[in-house]
C-alpha cells in the first residue's frame, strides 16, 4: 500500500564538502566490503565459529552483524538524502542477547551476506556521489526510546560504519589470532625439542669417538 502524498517545502541546501573531502569519506566507504571480507575469506565453519571471549561474538556472528549494520547505515543515509532534517528511529535495533537468539546467524553461511555488503555499499556509494550536497545533508536520530535526538550528516554516518567495520574486523582478527596461538607455541616447543635432540645426539657421538 502506498503512503499518500504530501507536501513539505524543501529544507535549505546545506554547504557542499571540498571535492577532496568528499572523495576521501566514500573511498573510505567503499572500503568496508574488502575490509571484511579480506579477514573472512577462505575461513572453514570450525573458524567461522570461533567465539571471541571480549563481545561473546563468534566471527560468522560478527560477519552478519556488520552487515545488517550496514543495511540500517544505508537506509538513514537515504532518510538523510531523500528528506533532510527528517528524523530515524533505530531504537529497536538491540543487536546481542534476543536479537541475536531471534535470527539465524550461528549458523547461517556468511556467503550471502558479503554479497548483500558489496551491492548494497556500491549503490549508497553511487546515490551519494551524484548528490552534490548529500554528504553534508543531515538526518535526525533516535538511538533509544528515551534519547534525544541526535542530528548527524550524512558523512558523519558513512564515517561512523567505516568505524564500526574496523572495530569488529580488529576483533575478528585477535579471535583468530588467539586460535593459532597454541598451534605457533607447540611448533616452538617442537623445533627446540628438535635441536636439543640433535645436540644430544651430536655430544654422543663425540664421546664415542
Amino acid at each position: 500500500m502506498r503512503k499518500p502524498a504530501r507536501k513539505r517545502s524543501e529544507p535549505a541546501r546545506v554547504d557542499i564538502m571540498p571535492p577532496g573531502a568528499r572523495a576521501d569519506v566514500l573511498s573510505a566507504w567503499r572500503s568496508i566490503p574488502e575490509s571484511l571480507a579480506g579477514v573472512v575469506r577462505g575461513l572453514d565453519d570450525s573458524q567461522l565459529d570461533l567465539r571471541n571471549p571480549r563481545n561473546n561474538l563468534t566471527v560468522r556472528e560478527q560477519t552478519h552483524h556488520l552487515v545488517e549494520a550496514h543495511v540500517v547505515a544505508s537506509s538513514i543515509v537515504i532518510a538523510g538524502l531523500g528528506m533532510p532534517g527528517s528524523t530515524y528511529d533505530w531504537s529497536w535495533m538491540m543487536p546481542f542477547g534476543p536479537w541475536m537468539d531471534r535470527l539465524p546467524y550461528r549458523s547461517m553461511p556468511i556467503q550471502p551476506s558479503l554479497e548483500a555488503l558489496c551491492a548494497l555499499n556500491a549503490w549508497v556509494a553511487a546515490v551519494v556521489g551524484r548528490v552534490d550536497d548529500g554528504l553534508s545533508r543531515e538526518v535526525q536520530l533516535r538511538d533509544s526510546p528515551d534519547a534525544e535526538l541526535r542530528r548527524v550528516t550524512v558523512a558523519e554516518v558513512l564515517r561512523q560504519e567505516v568505524d564500526h567495520t574496523e572495530e569488529h574486523v580488529a576483533e575478528i582478527r585477535a579471535t583468530l589470532e588467539a586460535d593459532e596461538e597454541p598451534v605457533k607455541v607447540a611448533v616452538v616447543l617442537r623445533r627446540a625439542l628438535r635441536r636439543g635432540l640433535d645436540q644430544l645426539e651430536r655430544e654422543t657421538r663425540r664421546r664415542r669417538r
